[in-house]
């Protein structure tokens, strides 16, 4: 089931920016739909919910590294650390921008 999240800071832009809206689709076991490049939602042990690129994935050792991508105000993956797979909650399947008021499609495939 989708569900609406809200982007906090800047730390994706100028993809997204704070104030965006996003669907989301949960992953519920589907991490073999992820690879580098995929937005996801991530529940960080010490940073709550963040919205993070998938950098590099190592299924074998349950690892995943995420990236924002503003340089400046984000994190980096060597910063984040590799995390578990099982902190991956969701791909971001749709963003509605705050000041721009459109659609930007972020997905693949079908909700």
């Amino acid at each position: 089931m989708l569900r609406l999240i809200k982007v906090t800071g800047h730390s994706m832009a100028p993809l997204l920016d704070d104030g965006d809206y996003l669907l989301v689709l949960p992953l519920r076991g589907r991490s073999r739909d992820l690879r580098p490049g995929k937005i996801v939602t991530a529940n960080h042990p010490d940073l709550g919910l963040i919205v993070k690129r998938v950098t590099k994935l190592d299924p074998a050792a349950n690892r995943v590294w995420l990236q924002s991508d503003n340089p400046v105000l984000g994190s980096d993956a060597q910063a984040l650390g590799p995390l578990p797979l099982s902190v991956i909650e969701a791909w971001v399947w749709l963003a509605i921008r705050k000041r721009r008021p459109k659609l930007r499609w972020l997905g693949s495939g079908a909700p």
